[in-house]
């Protein structure tokens, strides 16, 4: 579990849980890459540290 955004970008594999079930799983570019639950995720984070 990762808990900070930046720590994401760091790891092999990153699995997103939606509804108790896995949804996505990739590294944080191929996550990023399709704008799914994890890019909207990470998006919502990063604008509370700009």
């Amino acid at each position: 579990m990762v808990k900070t955004r930046d720590c994401s970008k760091n790891v092999d594999t990153i699995y997103v849980m939606y509804n108790g079930e896995i949804a996505e799983v990739g590294d944080y570019q191929d996550l990023e890459l399709h704008k799914w639950i994890y890019a909207n995720m990470y998006a919502l984070q990063s604008s509370w540290y700009k």
